[in-house]
This record gives C-alpha cells, structure tokens and sequence, in this order.
C-alpha cells in the first residue's frame, strides 16, 4: 500500500507541475483578466487531478495489494492531495501576480 501512496502522489504532483508548467507558459502573453481565466482553468484541472490521484491510489492499491484500500487511507490520501494542491494553487497565484 505504501508503494501506492507514493507512486500515486508523485503521479499528481508531475501532474500538477506540468499545469503549472501550461499556465505559466500561456498566460506569460495574457492580458490580466485572461491570465485570471487560466487561474481558474488551473484550479478546475487541480481539483481533476486530486480526484483522479485518489482514484489512481485506490486502483494502485486494490491491483498491488489483492486487497481494498483502507478507508482511513484514502481520507488521509485525499487529504494530502487536497493540500498539496492548495499550495499549487497558491503558488501559481503568485507566479501569476502581475
């Protein structure tokens, strides 16, 4: 199971930094309201990503470990995913700052 942690955090955390990767790049030329418009595109892809990341740990961990993943895991899993995209979010606000 703790394999499956760490490959599904580390998936969405290259996810999340080839979108904050895309945004930055596209929204260098952006006027304000649109680099806003790709904040908010950013912050939909990031609640994808958390939901797709605990997807992910729970497929990685039924097929790994022949066994469901504990409840408490995946809460703490989700947890973590849903902070560390905050701080994503939270840096490509600052990246963004014009």
């Amino acid at each position: 199971m703790i394999k499956a942690f760490a490959a599904a955090l580390l998936a969405a955390l290259a996810a999340w930094l080839l979108a904050l990767i895309v945004t930055a790049v596209l929204a260098e030329r952006m006027s304000a309201r649109q680099a806003g418009n790709a904040l908010l595109l950013f912050g939909l892809a990031d609640l994808a990503i958390v939901a797709a990341s605990v997807w992910l740990y729970r497929w990685l961990g039924a097929s790994w470990g022949q066994a469901p993943v504990p409840t408490w895991s995946l809460l703490l899993f989700g947890a973590l995913a849903a902070v560390a995209g905050l701080v994503m979010l939270l840096f490509t606000m600052l990246l963004l700052n014009r």
